[in-house]
């Protein structure tokens, strides 16, 4: 039989020295009748009252009543750090796909939702949760960029050609509301359609546009001043609007309030 939970064994004690029915206490604690006939069985066994029951651990009261089950070893922990030095490597990686890999190998090992729950919570005992608060502030930055991985989705109806589809990206900072369309190339002609198209979409003009340094933002890809081209800069002209690119490999550490002045 499994362990039950301390809370619902001094709920059922104490029921049980109110008078209660099997039948009615099962109904009050969710559970089965045979589940409160076992309970009140183990509690008469150690002559386990709700008074003393009530002044226990957890710990104390499974011991009591469940010693040949108590304190068997629980199922060993995955190597974390390993899992989470593999996620921040490959961002093609995600929990569900480690989770498959370890539990072909760990048949008898933990279910999906304990997997991720263990490993939330190794991140917070280590620190590993700990990130830089960003304040955002509604309609101010819009984060843009080419997302990286191509699909081969496009079929030319004419000749049949497969063609590949490039995906830009647009994402509001303050409540991550998305935009994302699909282009045949990552020229910039395409960059700035795919800009006007989500603003239209979006129904506004944010006051801040942060590009993640991609080439076709940038004429100068640099760690500490990158430089927009200047078709993108008559871009943000028109729409009065400033063009502020992340330095590389740091797209989330924009923080200044930089505004182009109006006419």
């Amino acid at each position: 039989m499994r362990c039950e939970e301390p809370v619902k064994i001094l709920e059922i004690l104490r029921l049980t020295e109110q008078g209660y029915s099997q039948r009615e206490i099962a109904q009050s604690v969710k559970c089965g009748k045979s589940t409160v006939g076992e309970i009140q069985k183990r509690c008469r066994n150690c002559k386990l009252q709700y008074e003393a029951a009530s002044t226990m651990t957890n710990d104390e009261i499974k011991m009591l009543l469940y010693p040949d089950s108590f304190g068997r070893s629980v199922k060993g922990d995955p190597d974390w750090p390993n899992i989470h030095e593999r996620l921040q490597a490959n961002k093609r990686l995600n929990l569900q796909y480690l989770w498959e890999e370890y539990k072909a190998e760990n048949t008898n090992g933990l279910s999906y939702s304990r997997f991720c729950h263990r490993y939330l919570d190794w991140k917070n005992e280590t620190g590993k949760n700990v990130i830089m608060v960003q304040n955002r502030e509604p309609g101010k930055e819009l984060f843009v960029d080419w997302m990286g991985d191509t699909l081969d989705c496009v079929v030319d109806s004419s000749t049949g050609e497969i063609l590949t589809a490039h995906f830009f990206v647009a994402t509001l900072g303050d409540s991550s509301y998305p935009y994302v369309e699909a282009f045949p190339d990552e020229k910039l002609d395409k960059w700035l359609l795919a800009h006007v198209n989500a603003l239209r979409y979006l129904g506004g003009v944010p006051r801040v546009i942060v590009p993640d340094n991609c080439k076709t933002a940038t004429t100068k890809p640099s760690y500490y001043d990158p430089a927009i081209n200047r078709s993108y800069w008559e871009f943000a002209k028109h729409y009065e609007v400033a063009i502020l690119p992340a330095r590389i490999r740091e797209p989330q550490d924009y923080t200044e309030d930089f505004v182009i002045p109006k006419k």
